[in-house]
């Protein structure tokens, strides 16, 4: 069979695909595939061979020779994916012969991100060029969208650092050795996706719940022992969680990135400061949020209809015990 440049690829009817192309002896022809009778859902991911994909999928577009889908998994959660369409037509003095293949499509969904990094085994942390050409930080908490089952990686389950030691990147591979002592690892382009300055997970999830400020205290005040530059706060506006990063330095005499959640570091019996960073904030007080002097300041519900702004100085919370923050 030798390919013939096809004319026309384009999606009709929301799961039909129409390829028009041209053959010497038959001049312009068309063609229509269901693809529910060539592709299914496997748990969220697109399964050539399957079939009837489209009675669990939503916003199916094709871009170019691309089929991108949110496909919904057992557990109701809805998946991005993408299924590359090659298409084939002879050009011999036979009858035309056509087909359609799909073959999984993972691309390089990190593209524009440099110096991608893990910090303590949860943050992913990494930069990219913003529009006036100066690096920006992007993190977003990995725990949450990859998880590790039957002694590997599982890109659909969570929580994936209680299951292994010594997780770092290689380049956009995740590497680690799982707590039985083999190692694994994981494309992350298979979890997540560099999209419009951020990461975004495939696993679908509300635009507000990734939407987080970087707090960095440029105050005077040295709050934080050996640590250099100034600590950064991660404030997720709408979850209520705060990250606390900052370069510590360890007793090789070098200076390491390490993280701490405030979530982490106060418990039900603390009442105030439990409440303080559980809560979900006010969003139109979320400017008031700020982080001056080691001191952060922040507004959260306090029911009916009212708002109570608290502060609490984080150099009585946090410390650096040795390279990582600590309790």
């Amino acid at each position: 069979m030798n390919p013939t440049p096809v004319l026309k690829l384009a999606l009709v009817d929301r799961c039909q695909l129409y390829v028009e192309y041209q053959t010497p002896l038959d001049g312009l022809s068309g063609y229509v595939l269901p693809l529910d009778t060539k592709i299914g859902n496997h748990e969220g991911s697109f399964h050539p061979g399957g079939n009837r994909f489209s009675f669990s999928a939503r916003n199916i577009v094709l871009e170019q020779n691309i089929l991108c889908a949110e496909l919904k998994n057992s557990r109701g959660d809805w998946w991005y994916d993408q299924l590359e369409v090659i298409v084939n037509v002879s050009t011999d003095r036979t009858p035309v012969s056509f087909s359609v293949e799909f073959r999984r499509y993972d691309p390089n969904r990190l593209q524009g991100c440099y110096n991608i990094r893990l910090i303590d085994q949860r943050l992913l942390a990494a930069e990219f060029s913003g529009p006036n050409g100066k690096a920006r930080d992007i993190y977003i908490d990995l725990k949450h969208y990859l998880g590790v089952k039957d002694g590997a990686f599982d890109s659909k389950g969570r929580d994936f650092s209680s299951s292994v030691q010594n997780a770092h990147m290689i380049g956009t591979t995740l590497c680690a050795t799982h707590n039985d002592g083999h190692p694994i690892s994981i494309a992350l382009s298979r979890v997540l996706q560099f999209k419009n300055g951020s990461f975004s997970p495939l696993k679908v999830t509300k635009n507000e719940d990734l939407d987080y400020e970087v707090l960095t205290d440029l105050s005077d005040r040295r709050w934080l022992s050996n640590a250099n530059p100034p600590p950064k706060l991660i404030n997720y506006k709408q979850k209520r969680a705060w990250y606390l990063i900052a370069n510590c330095l360890n007793s090789r005499g070098s200076y390491q990135e390490s993280t701490i959640r405030l979530h982490d570091i106060v418990g039900p019996g603390d009442d105030e400061m439990f409440t303080f960073f559980s809560e979900k904030p006010i969003p139109e007080h979320a400017r008031e949020t700020r982080l001056e002097n080691g001191i952060l300041t922040a507004s959260f519900d306090a029911g009916d209809d009212k708002w109570i702004q608290r502060s609490f100085d984080l150099a009585e919370l946090v410390t650096n015990e040795g390279g990582a923050l600590a309790k």
